[in-house]
């Protein structure tokens, strides 16, 4: 089993699987599902789970740094994109709502008018120039320029969080919704890789379970007979 995949979309049956394990809380809708903290607990600490099971060769290197820790409780619990192209995966990168959906729309009308295929981090990124000082459009106070964006009350909080002032103002307020941008990008990415890999995982361990569990059977009745 490979630790990366190209597509971690999840098939029906992977998603009720990570139901019935508590995983996920609540399956899809509107493109987003809720996840349980457990998703942040090292794979490692999931019953029967092996190390050896997952090759990392095949994945490829990014730039964000997921912290996971282990959590012992299931009341926590996040919103997580059903698929890394989405207005879902823009709102939870740090957009709201109604400008998460503009740039997602932007993103399909690119596609259908050429051949390529347009990222939608390219394009989130590409909101922020709305911003950007130009003799046109005077540099403007960072709350009104992330407003003026689209970005979410969470994030600006968090950049302009008065605790980490003197690190805030080592680079722009647009350099700032920038890197967080492809910061919670690359996370959501690594999230989904791993909840496709926790879904592959629980279903072949159930079906390994199942196995042992008809193999125990076919050795009792061959007792039974040899009796």
């Amino acid at each position: 089993m490979k630790a990366y995949f190209d597509d971690p979309s999840l098939t029906a049956e992977e998603e009720a699987s990570l139901m019935e394990d508590g995983i996920i809380v609540q399956k899809s809708s509107g493109g987003k599902r809720k996840v349980s903290a457990a998703l942040l607990s090292p794979l490692s600490s999931h019953p029967g789970y092996s190390s050896s099971n997952f090759s990392s060769s095949s994945s490829p290197s990014v730039t964000a740094s997921v912290r996971f820790k282990s959590l012992h409780t299931a009341d926590y619990t996040f919103t997580l994109p059903e698929h890394s192209e989405s207005a879902a995966a823009a709102e939870f990168c740090g957009f709201i709502p109604e400008t998460a959906k503009e740039i997602y729309d932007k993103v399909v009308a690119t596609r259908c008018s050429c051949a390529l295929e347009p990222d939608l981090l390219d394009f989130m990124i590409g909101q922020t120039g709305i911003a950007k000082p130009r003799p046109s459009n005077p540099d403007l106070p960072p709350r009104e320029a992330m407003d003026k964006i689209g970005i979410s009350r969470w994030l600006q909080d968090a950049i302009v969080d008065e605790r980490f002032r003197d690190l805030w103002h080592t680079q722009s307020t647009i350099a700032w919704v920038e890197e967080s941008l492809e910061v919670n990008f690359n996370t959501m990415l690594q999230l989904q890789q791993r909840l496709k890999a926790m879904a592959i995982y629980s279903q072949e361990s159930k079906e390994n379970e199942g196995e042992a569990i008809v193999s125990s059977s076919a050795i009792r009745v061959e007792t039974v007979r040899g009796a």
